[in-house]
C-alpha cells in the first residue's frame, strides 16, 4: 500500500467542504425540517453565528501587506 504524504492531498486547508448529501431538498411542505438540518449544518461547522448576526462578518476585502 502506498504511503500518503502531503502532496497526495488535493484539498487546500482553507476550503471549505460541505456534506449536503443527507439534507433534505427544500419544497413548498417541508421548510420546518430543511430549516432544522440546515442550522445542524451551519452549528457543525460553526457558521450559524454568520447567520443570526452573534459573530461580526469577515472583511469583505483580504489585504496582504498592503495589497489588495
Amino acid at each position: 500500500m502506498a504511503a500518503v504524504t502531503d502532496t497526495d492531498n488535493t484539498y487546500s486547508q482553507g476550503a471549505l467542504h460541505i456534506n449536503m448529501t443527507n439534507i433534505t431538498k427544500l419544497n413548498t411542505t417541508n421548510f420546518l425540517m430543511w430549516s432544522k438540518q440546515i442550522h445542524a449544518l451551519l452549528d457543525g461547522y460553526d457558521l450559524a453565528g454568520y447567520l443570526d448576526r452573534s459573530k461580526p462578518a469577515p472583511s469583505p476585502t483580504v489585504t496582504t501587506g498592503g495589497l489588495v
